[in-house]
């Protein structure tokens, strides 16, 4: 077993224990407060969170672990988790089933690891560097489709639409017309893990924060799908423009992009 497999086994079962609270308070009364506007934290992010922190310091005890709710707990390794521990917050909270965790290790600047858990349908999507992409420990690869007019796309709206200029709706607007349709799901770890499965084309977002990216952005390039940022640039965890694609499309979403930003300028 390789360091990597090691890993992911204990991501994997940081999931696996965080996931069925996530499911005991779903759909409960459970307390929320707004982070900023529009932005949800509940109960249920701070225990799943406390969950994932505990087994992975055991696991991991000189680990660095960044994570959305809490500052970010240094460690000596050079190893740094990355976790969203309830991608979906405003989902859950309205009882929508459509919510993850995702946790994805960085080691020397790249994504190693990365796991999705989906625990209301339980699956798990996985993937180490190198190695492809599973569901539930099935392969997956993105799928074929050629024609950005032939494709089912999603994306995400900031919390901030109020009062950000780039609030993606002039191009969700022009993929609306250029795709064969958009979706807005809610939860970008699994919006990444839909086009690694092949479910969807394409998946941009504007405004992503790393513990949205680290373990999707892995699952689909190890799917054989392409990610990078909104000029085609490397995949940047730490910048907030990214677009995930089966790769055939690829170039094809970037010169909508770069098409509608000229038109807005």
């Amino acid at each position: 077993m390789t360091d990597s497999n090691r890993w992911l086994e204990l991501a994997v079962r940081a999931a696996r224990e965080a996931g069925p609270i996530l499911k005991r308070k779903f759909r409960t009364k459970i307390h929320k407060e707004l982070k900023s506007e529009k932005n949800l934290v509940t109960e249920a992010d701070k225990a799943s969170e406390e969950c994932l922190v505990k087994i992975l310091r055991e696991g991991c005890p000189d680990c660095t672990i960044l994570t959305e709710e809490s500052p970010e707990m240094k460690g000596a390794s050079g190893m740094k988790w990355i976790i969203d521990p309830l991608d979906g917050t405003t989902n859950f909270a309205h009882g929508l089933a459509t919510f993850s965790i995702s946790i994805g290790l960085e080691m020397e600047g790249q994504i190693v690891v990365g796991a999705v858990y989906d625990p209301i349908h339980d699956d798990m999507y996985t993937a180490c560097k190198g190695e492809g992409a599973f569901l539930n420990g099935c392969p997956i690869h993105v799928s074929e489709t050629e024609l950005l007019g032939d494709s089912l796309l999603v994306t995400g709206i900031p919390y901030s639409v109020l009062t950000l200029e780039e609030n993606n709706l002039d191009l969700f607007a022009a993929f609306c017309f250029e795709g064969q349709s958009v979706r807005r799901l809610g939860s970008a770890a699994l919006d990444f893990c839909n086009v690694a499965a092949g479910f969807l084309d394409g998946f941009w977002e504007l405004g992503l924060q790393p513990w949205d990216m680290a373990a999707g952005s892995l699952i689909v390039q190890e799917a054989g799908g392409t990610v990078t940022d909104t000029t085609g640039a490397p995949i940047d965890i730490y910048a907030k423009r990214q677009v995930a694609s089966n790769g055939r499309i690829h170039h094809q979403m970037l010169n909508v992009i770069r098409e509608t930003q000229e038109d807005k300028d």
